[in-house]
């Protein structure tokens, strides 16, 4: 079994293998299945720690799309959003409403909540 402190070097070359070997998409579990627990063993007893991070290049992680290209947050250069705490409800619409609100979305290349709630706060609040 292995203990929490040692995770790290117990499971990197197991996951530097996957990375490495997996045919295409392949899960995890699938992949495992195929290698077998003996293929398994005998790389992660080859395997020299670090290895999965010499070479790698950092890419610069873009920020998250809160309010996306309607400039209602401030990283996308815009005013505050307009309504405030977390969204936790949900509104049900019909197939052909959910239809164009997707398609709205995925033109200004914001989520589809963005987009209801530009509309509700415009219409409610007139």
């Amino acid at each position: 079994m292995c203990q929490a402190a040692d995770a790290e070097t117990t499971l990197e070359p197991v996951f530097y293998m996957w990375k490495t070997q997996r045919k295409g998409d392949e899960a995890l579990g699938d992949f495992v299945h195929r290698m077998g627990k003996d293929k398994i063993n005998a790389f992660v007893a080859s395997y020299t720690a670090g290895t999965a991070f010499k070479n790698v290049k950092v890419e610069p992680v873009p920020p998250p799309m809160l309010m996306g290209s309607l400039g209602l947050n401030g990283s996308a250069g815009g005013k505050a959003r307009k309504s405030s705490g977390p969204r936790t409800a949900q509104v049900r619409v019909t197939d052909e409403l959910a239809s164009l609100l997707k398609n709205k979305a995925k033109g200004a290349g914001v989520p589809v909540s963005d987009i209801v709630e530009e509309i509700l706060m415009s219409s409610l609040s007139k």
